[in-house]
């Protein structure tokens, strides 16, 4: 089963919160995997950087979104607790959230308006994107790379045998 997009991991996470408890990134990690019976192979794959598994980055960018949303937030580093929005959320008996929906929230308008650093994405684009951001720079090195390997191999090809 493929892992699912950043988006899908917003509400499962703000229910787990419901509790009003301070809940550790290590409890999400475990009670969403057994929530949406992801494996153990499933959790181990790694983004292409190796750094980070691709199921926590994204869990990680859920929580992100949802906290710059204000519908959660970080009592101390690594934990987070759900907030009275968050609570009013939940209580509106909707069952999914996704970028557009945190777009109603000032403070997330906020923060996309910060984050963007380039006018060449529409919005229609942004709020269908399933990658995280990490895994859009993944994907953007890779093709810079596809490119540079193209334009030496073009420039090689025109050197003449004397060059080498």
């Amino acid at each position: 089963m493929p892992i699912p997009s950043y988006q899908r991991f917003m509400y499962p996470l703000l229910e787990m919160a419901a509790d009003g408890e301070a809940h550790s990134m290590e409890e999400a990690y475990e009670a969403l995997a057994g929530k949406l019976n992801l494996s153990k192979e499933d959790r181990a794959e790694l983004l292409p950087s190796g750094g980070q598994s691709r199921y926590e980055n994204r869990v990680g960018w859920a929580r992100t979104y949802l906290t710059k949303a204000g519908l959660l937030e970080s009592p101390s580093r690594g934990q987070f607790k759900i907030t009275a929005e968050g609570r009013k959320v939940l209580q509106s008996g909707i069952t999914e959230l996704n970028v557009q929906y945190l777009m109603q929230f000032p403070r997330f308008v906020g923060f996309r308006r910060r984050d963007r650093t380039t006018d060449e994405t529409s919005s229609e684009e942004e709020v269908g994107n399933e990658t995280t951001p990490d895994e859009q720079l993944e994907q953007l090195h890779l093709v810079l790379r596809r490119q540079l390997a193209q334009e030496l191999l073009a420039r090689v090809s025109q050197c003449s045998p004397a060059f080498f």
